[in-house]
């Protein structure tokens, strides 16, 4: 019996390749399965579900007869399901053809053939404008991947959460939405579904056809030696859409606290009345204030001509009123917007007159994968009097890095620690000391346990890094004692100070960032 069927599949096989010798000069391509031919059709399973065929729509030729079944040689993975709709592009496979088992399907009406694109044409794709206005209403339409409607497929937007705030589409695949108020432009999405189709969404922005100011305020940076100017920067910007006429800037627009929560008075200039100003979209205007001359406590040692921020920690916050002149009414003040705005909260240092300067500082900012990383850390005496000071090291707790990943991760140290006390190091007026470290050695880590892995691998986390560092000063409280790395940065140290010995205490904190891009 086996051998009668050999026989059958040879004798075809013969007149195959006969039909292929004679039609060479005549048949088109495509049908010796060069060409790439295309059809829609339906997936079912085949040899007890172990395979999957295509049923077709359409049809394709091949050696004069049309075959409508196929045989994907390379259908992926999630078209391998029973009942699904698909369009398709592929080229017979002569090579399957000319094989024991490609003769066979091919007797049995069934075509091989190599997918060279397939999808699902019950997909569904929502049609809907870019960008709308807010408040205005538009259609949405869905249909499946021909580009025939869907009826009844149910439609939701990201601006309403309820459950029940639900579409139907009607008989031409539409429903007609209204879109939401926003305060300004928005983001959204509108998704579609039904039961037997892919679910699709598209992305939509909401315009806002309303006036939207921005308020904040920035300072120059975080960290200010006693008497220097503490520049704050005041900004409006109109972020809407329109013009908007608001009220100009005046001086006083700040809070500024203490670490205690008492305020400080405003001691600066009264400067002129404010007047009205167009913003155009996109437009602003800002105010400089040096803070530290024009706020101040106002107690019976003040003295307006010399006053300065004491040595501290502050909090400030920015705020804007803007509305109709009180007095004398002015026409020009119609229509101007109404309402106040604050800024958030930032905080800022102001540093004893007494002071070392802490610093750290990179080779360079770039650093390819497996490049030593090596961070300086710099201690410089800015006194007109020697002082001395612990030595900055690592392994010993006066200096401490943190490293933040690009993904916010922090690294720690977890390298060998010394057993003893820092040395205390003797440094003139503008002498300095430093400690080089080399972050990408192995001892930084997130935890205890990445540590016990050979640490933290920059090679593998390409990115920009942020170093922040700290010093800390440390000295045994007697010669028996000694010290733990616990011990060694104090949490609550008030203002730095130099003792009777001549010993420099507190802790400097580096507020600049330094990023590093490690390079593959």
């Amino acid at each position: 019996m086996m051998s009668k069927k050999i026989a059958i599949l040879f004798v075809v096989g013969i007149l195959l390749f006969a039909s292929f010798s004679s039609m060479a000069s005549s048949a088109r391509i495509g049908m010796l399965g060069g060409d790439s031919e295309k059809d829609t059709g339906t997936v079912v399973p085949y040899r007890e579900k172990e395979e999957f065929i295509i049923e077709g729509d359409n049809g394709i030729v091949f050696l004069g007869k049309v075959f409508y079944k196929y045989l994907p040689l390379n259908l992926p993975e999630e078209f391998r399901k029973e009942g699904l709709k698909v369009k398709f592009t592929a080229t017979i496979s002569l090579k399957k053809i000319f094989t024991m088992d490609g003769l066979w399907h091919l007797i049995r009406g069934i075509l091989p053939i190599e997918l060279t694109s397939i999808e699902n044409i019950r997909k569904l794709k929502v049609i809907a404008p870019p960008k709308i206005e807010e408040g205005k209403r538009f259609l949405v339409t869905v249909t499946d991947s021909t580009g025939e409607p869907v009826e009844k497929a149910m439609v939701t937007v990201s601006w309403l959460k309820c459950e029940k705030c639900v579409f139907y589409t009607n008989v031409n695949g539409s429903v007609e939405l209204e879109a939401p108020l926003v305060e300004k432009d928005a983001k959204h999405f509108i998704s579609a579904a039904k039961e037997g189709y892919v679910w699709s969404e598209k992305e939509i922005i909401i315009l806002n056809k309303k006036p939207i100011l921005d308020f904040d305020i920035s300072l120059e940076k975080n960290t200010f030696r006693a008497g220097e100017p503490i520049i704050v920067k005041a900004i409006l910007t109109n972020m809407g859409n329109s013009p908007i006429k608001v009220s100009s800037f005046v001086n006083d627009h700040f809070d500024v606290t203490d670490s205690n929560g008492e305020e400080l008075d405003y001691v600066g200039p009264i400067g002129a009345l404010p007047y009205p100003v167009i913003l155009k979209p996109g437009g602003y205007i800002s105010k400089t204030v040096d803070i530290n001359k024009c706020y101040a406590y106002r107690g019976p040692d003040f003295d307006p001509a010399d006053h300065q921020l004491p040595p501290g920690e502050y909090k400030i916050i920015g705020h804007y009123s803007s509305g109709p002149a009180h007095f004398p009414p002015d026409v020009n003040w119609t229509d101007v917007w109404e309402g106040n705005l604050r800024s958030p909260v930032y905080k800022f240092t102001v540093q004893s007159p007494v002071y070392l300067d802490f610093d750290i500082s990179l080779e360079k900012n770039t650093f390819r994968a497996g490049e030593p990383i090596i961070v300086k850390a710099t201690i410089t005496n800015k006194y007109k009097i020697p002082v001395k000071v612990s030595e900055i090291l690592l392994a010993g707790g006066s200096l401490k890095l943190d490293i933040i990943t690009p993904h916010g991760d922090i690294l720690k140290y977890y390298g060998p620690m010394i057993t003893g006390w820092p040395e205390v190091i003797d440094l003139k007026p503008g002498m300095s000391t430093s400690e080089r470290v080399d972050i990408a050695s192995g001892n930084f880590a997130r935890n205890i346990e990445e540590k016990q892995n050979g640490g933290f691998s920059f090679e593998k986390n390409p990115g920009i890094y942020t170093i922040k560092a700290a010093y800390s000063a440390c000295y045994p409280t007697d010669s028996s004692q000694t010290p733990s790395p616990i011990q060694l940065i104090p949490k609550d140290l008030q203002q730095p100070f130099i003792d009777e010995e001549g010993r420099w205490h507190g802790i400097l904190h580096l507020d600049a960032q330094f990023s590093v891009v490690i390079l593959h």
